[in-house]
């Protein structure tokens, strides 16, 4: 079986996101690890514009906040929603102006392989290895405990399920990479 890193496409082509209210970093509304989220508020987000243009890049309908979550446009919501909801959250935002999701996985796996992953030098995980048996054969989004704060996955039959729902609702941003790759 193999697992795929599932992550927003091509951010040097799609306008990333930021915070509009450094309250919200401060509070700690964004801070995944695979737990749910419980928002006192809807979160202000707008998309970040280079210091030397004048305009933000185009938006992707699946779109680039922070690494290990993905955040979908009114098209992509009513796209997945129906299918990644069963694996986590997904959080109303307010996308400069329009309504977005903030994807947060909480379905969470221990099925890293330790002894064959790499790892940097600080110790963080470079290149996965997974152990195939603690992953289900049925479609499952997920992380493993070890990258929750930086990395969501899914497995052949998710990624089959989620591919076909962008295609079939014609979405841009989101891209599945054979995880510790670039």
């Amino acid at each position: 079986m193999t697992v795929w890193e599932f992550r927003n496409a091509d951010v040097n082509r799609y306008a990333l996101w930021t915070n509009a209210d450094v309250v919200d970093l401060d509070d700690g509304l964004f801070d995944i690890g695979g737990v749910a989220l419980n928002w006192p508020r809807r979160p202000r987000l707008t998309a970040f514009v280079e210091p030397r243009t004048r305009k933000a890049k185009p938006q992707a309908d699946i779109g680039a906040l922070q690494p290990g979550a993905v955040l979908l446009n009114a098209r992509a919501h009513d796209a997945l929603s129906a299918f990644l909801g069963a694996f986590g959250q997904l959080l109303e935002v307010d996308c400069d102006g329009r309504p977005g999701w903030f994807y947060n996985v909480t379905t969470v796996i221990d099925a890293l392989d330790g002894d064959n992953s790499e790892y940097r030098a600080s110790g963080a995980v470079a290149r996965e290895a997974f152990v195939a048996g603690r992953i289900p054969v049925e479609p499952v989004v997920f992380k493993v405990p070890q990258t929750a704060t930086v990395k969501l996955y899914v497995n052949d039959a998710a990624r089959r399920v989620i591919e076909a729902r962008i295609a079939a609702a014609g979405l841009t941003g989101a891209e599945f990479v054979v995880p510790g790759s670039r």
